[in-house]
């Protein structure tokens, strides 16, 4: 049996940068993820008591909650092969989806919150994937959308979501082009997070007034699953973009 051998992934959001880290033994590696806080966090097929609000004299008037019709709209968990069933997280508000998008204590995270809140965000959902073979596939599988006020607006988005990833990556990376996706923008590359190599691939397009995201985190060499995630964008973008 070879010596064990720890392993850092960094998990590079649409927004900025998230953690999490594993061990790694002969054959298996087993991936511990940091949560910040969520709204709602419920696993895959497992309903959750909602917390009974406090009471307050204040009315305030129901506003449309898109968030349990965006969570259907996610990849099926086996998409990509090799990553666990995960979980899906539910975030009826900007700030619930901004706080697991960033890095807790990220100084911009705030300013994101009142960007999405004034761009008319509406819900949104996010499931997490840990790779099961991290050494020689995927470490981490993000994928995640949420609902906006305009067309507009989530065309921008897009286009915001990119470049913070580039002014936040720790390396250079490419663009990846993908013309069965219009409204598509990506990025891959090597990048260096605490001293180790790895691999980023991160897609994200609109579709309506929705944008979804796709993010993979690989060690350097092991299989990142790019043309599998290009063709998953591009049956999100049919399925919801050209069929909404």
């Amino acid at each position: 049996m070879s010596r064990p051998t720890r392993i850092t992934v960094a998990v590079l959001c649409a927004v900025a940068l998230g953690a999490a880290t594993g061990c790694a033994g002969d054959d298996t590696v087993v991936v511990t993820q940091t949560v910040p806080r969520t709204d709602t966090t419920i696993a895959t097929g497992t309903p959750t008591t909602p917390t009974t609000p406090t009471t307050s004299t204040t009315v305030t008037p129901p506003t449309e909650d898109a968030t349990d019709e965006l969570a259907l709209r996610l990849p099926p968990p086996t998409a990509i092969p090799k990553v666990k069933i995960g979980t899906v997280g539910k975030f009826p508000t900007a700030e619930g989806l901004i706080n697991t998008l960033y890095r807790p204590g990220d100084a911009s995270a705030p300013a994101a919150i009142v960007r999405l809140q004034n761009s008319g965000y509406s819900g949104g959902a996010l499931r997490d994937q840990p790779g099961t073979a991290p050494l020689t596939d995927l470490a981490l599988l993000r994928t995640y959308v949420f609902r906006l006020g305009s067309v507009d607006e989530a065309t921008n988005e897009v286009t915001r979501g990119v470049a913070e990833v580039r002014a936040t990556s720790p390396g250079a990376l490419d663009a990846i082009s993908l013309p069965d996706v219009p409204t598509a923008e990506g990025v891959s590359g090597k990048v260096t997070e605490n001293g180790q190599a790895l691999q980023l691939v991160f897609i994200t397009f609109s579709a309506g007034q929705d944008v979804f995201g796709l993010q993979a985190i690989a060690a350097d060499g092991a299989n990142i699953y790019r043309p599998k995630l290009e063709e998953l964008a591009k049956q999100l973008y049919i399925a919801y973009g050209l069929n909404p």
